[in-house]
């Protein structure tokens, strides 16, 4: 096994260790047993918010800065695995790395937005955690490029197609048409993605918005996708656009539709053959513990100021929209922009792309249903039976009683 692949595990091990200190507020350090190497890497909060006031994360700073020293005098620390873990009192074999994921997940999953904050958790170690829930999610080179292409490229065009609302696009409308098909094409990807990451707990997430103010409406609508944030200590970085309007905080029940997009960066996670030895590529990225929420409906149920008069609003999400339905009602009403930059045809082109995603959509939940006919096939009785003789006996029973009066009656 090369030192470069050894040492890209070690460091995967102590993230992740150090992970696992955070969430169940434990302080280790690593060490030899019998005094092989009394180099020690301690894991705790205060070494590694160290790293993040410098602006670098940990697996960054070790294979930049201590890469030489490792070569010269120090690999047999890396590529013996044998060490042990030390709590300042007691020495103890160090815990195998899935059993380290095992741990993680289960805390995670119990994990409110404030349980967040109070964890001190970094921004990198929640995309951490995010790329171990979702593994064993595959994502298409053309996903990831999508997800990129939403966050880095056509974010404005894209939610600005969604809205009916151009104010924010910054090319022509001329150009804006051009776009079209990519963006049509972006939508119709991001809808498709949320599908394979259905949250599967009720969350409760925040976003800046400008509606959030005074005269806040009782419902809040978005055509648009929703950006959101799992840890709302973001919105004291220094993050574009992140202190615009006042802070709204989501219930989002369980079986949402969303996509983590901290997983983009993780899937993007390659390793790349140099002069016969691995080297870990992209591990650096702009992360915000952002969840995507689809386009949505909210029913705002309360509303304060706090001490700096920033409206602070608490909303549910009540409705799912359909994105097919706003993609055909969007481009009708910029029909005649379209026509005049592109002409009749690239209109008609367009509303056929967008019925074509429509015709699969219907096709997908047709064969759904008819899977699950087949499933059930050869059971002695399915649920459905068992509704049906419910509501048979329902029936009888209301037949029997109005037979029962009219003899009383008589």
């Amino acid at each position: 096994m090369k030192i470069w692949t050894v040492f890209g595990e070690y460091i995967d091990y102590i993230t992740k260790l150090g992970i696992y200190c955070k969430l169940y507020d434990k302080q280790f350090s690593i060490q030899r047993p019998g005094g092989q190497d009394k180099t020690k890497i301690y894991i705790a909060t205060s070494n590694y918010a160290d790293f993040v006031k410098r602006g670098e994360n940990f697996e960054e700073f070790m294979m930049t800065q201590n890469i030489n020293k490792m070569q010269e005098r120090e690999v047999s620390f890396y590529t013996n695995n044998k060490f042990l873990l030390f709590d300042g009192e007691n020495e103890s074999p160090a815990p195998q790395l899935q059993d380290i994921k095992k741990a993680i997940l289960e805390k995670f999953s119990k994990m409110n937005l404030k349980d967040i904050e109070n964890s001190g958790i970094s921004q990198y170690e929640y995309r951490k955690i995010i790329g171990m829930k979702y593994q064993d999610i595959q994502l298409t080179q053309e996903d990831i490029e999508a997800l990129n292409l939403y966050k880095h490229g056509l974010f404005y065009e894209i939610n600005g197609f969604l809205r009916g609302d151009l104010s924010e696009v910054n090319e022509s409308e001329e150009q804006f048409v051009k776009d079209m098909p990519q963006i049509i094409e972006c939508i119709k990807r991001i809808s498709k993605l949320q599908d394979k990451f259905i949250s599967d707990t009720d969350m409760t997430l925040v976003r800046t918005d400008r509606r959030i103010n005074n005269e806040i409406t009782p419902e809040l609508e978005y055509d648009n996708f929703v950006s959101t944030t799992a840890n709302d200590k973001l919105f004291f970085s220094k993050l574009d656009g992140i202190k615009r309007g006042g802070y709204i905080y989501i219930k989002v029940p369980k079986g949402t539709p969303m996509i983590p997009m901290d997983i983009v960066t993780e899937k993007r996670m390659t390793f790349i053959q140099r002069d016969d030895v691995l080297f870990g590529a992209g591990d650096v990225g702009y992360e915000e513990s952002e969840i995507l929420l689809p386009m949505c409906e909210l029913k705002i149920d309360n509303h304060r100021q706090n001490q700096l008069g920033t409206t602070i609003a608490n909303a549910t999400m009540i409705r799912q929209k359909n994105p097919i339905e706003i993609m055909e009602k969007r481009l009708e009403e910029m029909g005649d922009m379209v026509i005049k930059y592109a002409g009749q045809e690239k209109l008609e082109e367009l509303k056929a792309k967008i019925q074509a995603i429509k015709s699969q959509n219907v096709a997908k939940a047709k064969f759904s249903e008819q899977e699950i006919g087949k499933d059930t096939i050869s059971t002695s009785k399915t649920k459905k039976d068992e509704a049906k003789e419910r509501q048979q006996r329902d029936e009888n029973q209301i037949v029997q009683e109005k037979q029962k009066n009219a003899s009383e009656l008589e």
